[in-house]
């Protein structure tokens, strides 16, 4: 049982980076990470319910980060690699 979780996980892993390495997938993953404002604070003082909102937003950008780094990712590392992220 153990060893399917682990098998359905590295398939879903391999899935992640072959859409998000490509070059269409790495703009996709650009705009996501805009979208969902990934680079910049997401606690707004004096509103919880925003700061869940944000928080909850950059969770899904996160996974997905993980999902094509790795889980070891750290997060200024991949800064560089995404052209363009901060314009728009």
């Amino acid at each position: 049982m153990a060893e399917e979780k682990v098998d359905s996980h590295k398939k879903k892993q391999a899935l992640y980076r072959r859409v998000f390495l490509s070059p269409e997938g790495s703009a996709l993953l650009t705009d996501i990470l805009r979208f969902t404002n990934f680079w910049t604070r997401v606690t707004e003082p004096g509103d919880p319910i925003s700061s869940a909102f944000n928080d909850g937003a950059r969770s899904v950008a996160l996974r997905i980060l993980r999902m094509v780094y790795g889980p070891d990712l750290k997060v200024p590392d991949i800064k560089d690699t995404m052209e363009g992220w901060e314009n728009e």
